[in-house]
């Protein structure tokens, strides 16, 4: 806008302008939050489908691994100390896969929370409720 048009307008109008202005930014807020919590809710689908895929490898492994190892392990070693190795093992392993679980559902949290776009709306509405001239 001009600087001549603005200052032919009044003092009133100018803020009310900036008062809708404001209003449309809230609401494109608003909507880019909606459409960044859809994206982070399909980021948690896809960590959660990898770490049903990596649980269910996981079990299929150790399955194959205690069978294995018990087997072979148990000809040289007290059945115990197999049984405390082979709990190591899986343990270490389940560790691992929980980390990269986890590591792929942090990329799905939100950056900005419902409180604060519930503040910046509060806000934008307390300065539209007051319409008294300047």
């Amino acid at each position: 806008m001009r600087p001549r048009a603005l200052e032919e307008r009044g003092t009133y109008s100018l803020v009310r302008e900036l008062i809708d202005r404001f209003k449309q930014l809230a609401r494109k807020e608003l909507e880019l939050m909606r459409i960044e919590a859809a994206e982070n809710q399909q980021r948690g689908r896809e960590a959660a489908l990898w770490g049903a895929a990596s649980a269910l490898l996981g079990v299929a492994a150790t399955a194959a691994a205690v069978i294995s190892l018990t087997l072979a392990l148990g000809r040289w070693l007290p059945i115990g100390l197999v049984a405390l190795l082979l709990l190591s093992v899986f343990a270490l392993a389940a560790t691992i896969l929980l980390r990269v679980t986890l590591g792929r559902l942090r990329t799905a949290w939100p950056r900005r929370s419902l409180r604060e776009a519930r503040a910046t709306l509060a806000i934008i509405r307390s300065l539209g409720a007051s319409d008294e001239p300047l």
